[in-house]
């Protein structure tokens, strides 16, 4: 537009009841609609005053409707915590959803075929159910799926926590390659991340064989929630599914014995008294 001292504007937004800003802007008003004869309905039309700029900004914010009809949209933030022992490995999740646009009544989490599902636990938690295993696209490549159903009391509209414990019995073969239970948050959920922390009991010893899609961080970075256990491993993912792949073996004893062996000879018998001292570290 010509860059006049002043220079009068009409503008029409084909919407009633939205807000219109204008930049710069002497002053505006808007025209009823009962008086612009010519004027369509559901129309706003307003007469501005603009001053002298390069460029004009005209912008508007249509009426508000809410979120009806619309899916529901959800992130989710997880803590993950693997515990392995001797023959067991135990999984905690707690699953914190941060909802928008409309409510939850139902919330579906992906979890191994492999994993059984102990508890889902929330005062929210109205009864949760196990479906068969399935390929899905949140694990890694070749691994089935099992999905867990979960029904509320009361529709979450704002955020829900959830948390479930998992559990698998492990043989001597398979822990040589024991993979981390990757747990999944489906149906309504854009996008979740987390951490991922691993605890090994005493006697057993960890090495990672593979790792994919997780950063490692330290102890100290971790939330507070998880900062009252030593964790042997700690990691932070941005997006599933990811991959973390343990060897665990058994840590065997290291033993030194001082001993004091003291004999006696007789006519007719010998008596032998020995005392040893066992140190024994590593393992039991």
């Amino acid at each position: 537009a010509p860059r006049a001292p002043v220079s009068r504007w009409r503008i029409r937004i084909p919407e009633s009841g939205v807000k219109l800003n204008i930049s710069p802007l002497i002053a505006a008003t808007q025209i009823p609609e009962k008086s612009a004869a010519s004027q369509p309905a559901e129309e706003t039309t307003v007469l501005a005053f603009v001053g002298p700029a390069p460029v004009v900004q005209i912008d508007w914010t249509p009426k508000a409707e809410g979120a009806t009809g619309l899916a529901t949209l959800a992130t989710v933030q997880a803590e993950q915590q693997v515990r392995v022992e001797d023959g067991v490995v135990r999984t905690r999740t707690q699953l914190t959803y941060e909802i928008s646009r409309a409510a939850l009544a139902e919330l579906v989490v992906e979890v191994p075929a492999d994993q059984r599902v102990i508890n889902v636990l929330d005062a929210n938690v109205r009864q949760w159910s196990v479906t068969a295993p399935t390929a899905t696209a949140s694990a890694p490549s070749g691994e089935a799926r099992q999905r867990i159903a979960i029904q509320l009391f009361e529709p979450a509209r704002a955020t829900q926590n959830i948390v479930i414990e998992l559990e698998k019995f492990i043989t001597e073969a398979e822990q040589k390659k024991l993979r981390a239970p990757v747990v999944a948050a489906a149906i309504g959920v854009g996008r979740q991340q987390g951490v991922v922390v691993v605890a090994v009991a005493d006697g057993l010893r960890s090495e990672v064989t593979a790792h994919t899609g997780l950063l490692q961080v330290d102890a100290a970075e971790l939330p507070k929630s998880l900062s009252n256990w030593k964790w042997q491993l700690s990691y932070r993912y941005a997006s599933i599914p990811y991959d973390l792949t343990l060897q665990i073996e058994k840590v065997q004893p290291r033993i030194t014995a001082e001993t004091l062996a003291e004999a006696s000879l007789e006519p007719e018998q010998i008596t032998l008294d020995v005392l040893t001292l066992y140190n024994i570290e590593r393992a039991g």
